[in-house]
C-alpha cells in the first residue's frame, strides 16, 4: 500500500496505553503508520525511535 494512503495514528502518551496501541500496529502487521507522538519532549526518545521516526531525527509534525 502506498505510504500516502496508509492510515496514520497519532499516539497521545508514551505510557502503557500508547505503547500498547503502537506495538499492536507493528505486531499485527497492519498497513498503518504511527505518525506522531504527543508527550513532554523528554519522554519522546525511545518511543519515537521505536515507533515513529526510527533511527533518524523527528520531523516537526511527528513530536509535540
Amino acid at each position: 500500500m502506498d505510504a500516502h494512503r496508509k492510515p496514520r495514528f497519532p499516539v497521545i502518551s508514551t505510557g502503557r496505553r500508547g505503547t500498547a496501541y503502537a506495538s499492536a500496529v507493528l505486531r499485527e502487521g497492519l498497513p498503518a503508520i504511527i505518525a506522531a507522538v504527543a508527550e513532554p519532549v523528554q519522554q519522546h526518545g525511545s518511543f519515537g525511535k521505536k515507533y515513529v521516526w526510527g533511527d533518524g531525527e523527528s520531523q516537526e509534525d511527528q513530536a509535540f
